[in-house]
């Protein structure tokens, strides 16, 4: 082709320039079409979409302005931004071919974006729109797992095999029995989260969700879970926003929707009826009808059918997001001016922080009116606090009266003996397994309930019953708890066989079953952790009843023990100092001192729950978050109580100690009675003296050096009003041990 006035290379120019758009258009075009064939994912179907949107309007501009071009130079202005569109899809569309999942293809999309921001303002401009289009399906589903819109079909729930960022997985859980049970349960699916969405916001998103429907399944008539209830509060879509003023409008229809619905779950009651519920689904605006005709006036059948017809007079897609990417393609396409100028007078923020604004303030609102109600809940309707002194009084033995009984029905031989012996009839006193004066051991199963029989009952101390006279009825036990059998390995319970040693009673463990609401704050690590600190404080209880045993067998009038040496008797004085100093440390500092802190930091997520007024700036926690404070707390208990893996042998050094001191009890009881003469000559009271003497000594000595190492860094757990931590505290308390042995030196005297 020859024009006369253009040489041949300027032609070629224009010509390979239409020649590209052409083949970018055919290329386009093929993708397209395959993608609506294959259905590779919402998000790859998205980008298509917006393909070929992209592809229908550029047709419908070239067909009205390519008769108007007069010259060279008004064709190539009418292709130049047409090319450079085209070839910049075909690029991100190969890019886009190598992703796996949409989560991928969102991340890519968004990064495409971000990387356009300060290049070309057109295609800028265009892959925000994009972006828009391709994030639809994830906000979707967002929106439908926080629950501010309806789900369609079959809800989300545990026998779903998950969805997006939420993964259902079978967990193995170990009973109070010791059985293992799968259990499937939601978990955040880190992978499937798109990259730009910030680690905070997820994990508030997905715990958002996974207590609602703890809501939805313990109260489903709960307002919360009615569809009708959310939607006509009118939450706000979870959408992009790309400017500081479209940020800004985002923020304050949160604020007003969290009013609205923190204004009507306010004047919600516990008794509102199924109809008033089923009332305001009828009013919700979305646009369906229940099917009730009969008994209906003519004019509602008329006003009904109408509303119908017009609803099914809309398309089928809503077509707004199409018209704002044909809008700016054609508006924009060829006045990158006018762009310039609107970009510059919407002044946007950085993109790390465009997701955070754009997302974070409707769920952060819907989390906290979530939490709010499920933590009400607990709190009230399912006592969450007589749970937890429940765990208080018994698994941390922090009842006196329940110690007491336990004690003396496990320890004190002057009982009547619960042991079935043929011929031989049962008395109708006081039962107990009576540890020290019985040589069968362990007891039967029969034995255990008669002997702990009403212990439980009769020891419980309801909260809420502190101004109740002693004479008034027990409380009924919250929950459900009794003494069990421990789940023991062949050398544990050849450890038991034995009712001398320090093991005996480590089959005895308490069973809790939490009811199904309080799970997400009693899970099986949580009930594991009670127990084994239960284990270790039933031998501290035993060792306190030891050396008042020992203070009988040496010093009691009924004692036949009249040659005892200054051996025995400092050996009885020392061993009940180290017992009681080790006892006022682990009660005292080990189960007190956390229990007292989580106790006031508890009160604080309760006050935030409980209050009034609205709910716009109040810290309101998870039960998640609980849980972790909860776990937290346990965790500083077996700090100090020695349990810790790494403590291990330093608390072996103190089981070594103990039973050394079973064993002098052994003898002085045998002395005591008179049959010194049977006396092992391994088990002297010197012999024991000096292996007591020698392992405290390595015990004080360990504990020295764990003061010189110093102590993990943590948090004090403590809330302030704004529901942050307090400052960091060194969590190290074992100075406090050595101060209780040896205060006013003690040892030092006591062997001069």
């Amino acid at each position: 082709m020859r024009i006369s006035g253009y040489s041949s290379e300027v032609l070629q120019g224009i010509q390979r320039l239409c020649l590209e758009c052409g083949n970018n258009t055919r290329f386009l075009s093929a993708y397209v079409q395959d993608t609506y064939k294959t259905h590779p994912g919402a998000a790859r179907v998205a980008v298509a979409t917006s393909v070929d949107m992209t592809l229908l309007v550029i047709q419908n501009i070239l067909g009205v302005k390519a008769r108007q071009a007069r010259s060279l130079l008004q064709l190539q202005s009418l292709i130049r931004p047409i090319q450079s569109v085209l070839a910049y899809f075909r690029i991100l569309i190969i890019k886009v071919s190598k992703a796996k999942t949409d989560e991928q293809t969102l991340s890519l999309v968004f990064r495409e974006a971000q990387a356009l921001e300060h290049s070309n303002v057109l295609l800028s401009e265009i892959m925000r729109e994009v972006l828009s289009r391709v994030s639809n399906p994830w906000t979707r589903f967002a929106e439908k797992w926080i629950g501010v819109r309806s789900e369609e079909g079959t809800p989300l729930t545990k026998e779903n095999p998950g969805n997006r960022f939420v993964k259902v997985a079978k967990i193995t859980i170990v009973d109070d029995f010791g059985f293992e049970t799968d259990e499937r349960d939601f978990f955040l699916d880190d992978a499937r989260m798109p990259e730009f969405v910030p680690s905070e916001v997820a994990l508030v998103m997905f715990e958002t969700g996974k207590t609602l429907r703890l809501l939805r399944t313990h109260h489903p008539d709960h307002p919360l879970c009615q569809v009708g209830f959310i939607t006509q509060n009118n939450p706000p879509p979870l959408q992009w926003h790309f400017d500081w003023k479209s940020i800004g409008h985002l923020q304050e229809d949160v604020k007003d929707y969290e009013n609205r619905l923190f204004a009507n779950l306010k004047h919600w009651s516990a008794d509102t009826s199924t109809s008033q519920l089923t009332s305001m689904t009828e009013k919700a605006t979305d646009g369906r009808y229940a099917l009730e005709f009969f008994g209906q006036e003519e004019a509602q059948l008329e006003g009904r059918l109408l509303a119908s017809i017009a609803a099914l007079d809309k398309p089928l897609i809503s077509t707004s997001e199409e018209d704002n990417l044909s809008k700016v393609l054609g508006s924009k396409l060829f006045d990158e001016e006018s762009i310039a100028k609107e970009t510059i007078s919407n002044f946007s923020p950085h993109w790390s922080l465009i997701p955070f604004h754009s997302f974070g303030p409707l769920v952060a609102a819907q989390a906290r009116i979530i939490n709010r109600e499920y933590m009400k809940l607990l709190f009230s309707a399912h006592q969450l606090r007589d749970h937890l002194s429940l765990q208080k009084q018994f698994h941390l033995l922090g009842n006196g009266v329940f110690c007491s009984r336990l004690s003396h029905a496990l320890f004190d031989p002057n009982l009547d003996t619960a042991e079935r012996k043929s011929g031989v009839a049962l008395t109708g006193g006081v039962m107990g397994l009576r540890l020290t004066g019985r040589d069968t051991w362990p007891p039967a199963s029969s034995e255990l309930r008669l002997a702990l029989m009403g212990v439980l009952a009769e020891s419980y101390l309801s909260p809420s019953s502190k101004s109740i006279s002693a004479t008034e009825k027990k409380y009924d036990i919250p929950g459900d708890i009794s003494f069990a059998v421990r789940d023991l390995s062949d050398e544990e319970i050849d450890k038991c066989l034995d009712p001398g040693s320090l093991e005996a009673l480590d089959f005895l463990r308490l069973s809790y079953k939490p009811p199904a609401p309080l799970s997400p704050i009693f899970p099986p690590i949580i009930l594991l952790k009670y127990d084994k600190i239960f284990k270790l404080l039933l031998r501290v209880l035993r060792m306190l009843y030891v050396i008042e045993q020992l203070f009988q067998n040496t010093l009691g009038r009924t004692s036949k023990w009249h040659d005892i040496g200054n051996t025995s008797l400092r050996f009885r004085y020392e061993a009940q100092y180290f017992v009681t100093s080790i006892t006022a440390y682990f009660f005292d500092t080990g189960i007190e001192i956390p229990w007292g802190r989580f106790a006031i930091w508890l009160d604080g997520v309760e006050d935030n729950v409980t209050k009034s007024e609205s709910g716009q700036g109040v810290q309101v926690l998870s039960p998640d978050e609980v849980r972790e404070e909860h776990e937290r707390m346990l965790d500083r208990m077996m700090n100090t109580l020695l349990l810790r893996k790494r403590q291990q042998p330093v608390l072996r050094l103190l089981e070594d100690i103990f039973a050394v001191i079973l064993k002098f009890s052994k003898v002085a009881h045998i002395e005591a009675i008179g049959n010194g003469e049977n006396e092992v000559q391994d088990s002297s009271p010197k012999k024991l003296y000096d292996a007591f003497k020698k392992k405290v000594d390595v015990f004080m000595t360990v504990c020295h050096g764990l003061i010189e190492k110093g102590g993990k860094s943590t948090r004090n757990d403590v809330m302030t009003d704004d529901g942050k931590r307090g400052e960091e505290v060194k969590e190290n308390t074992i100075d406090r041990l050595l101060l209780k042995l040896e205060m006013s030196g003690y040892y030092g005297h006591a062997r001069a």
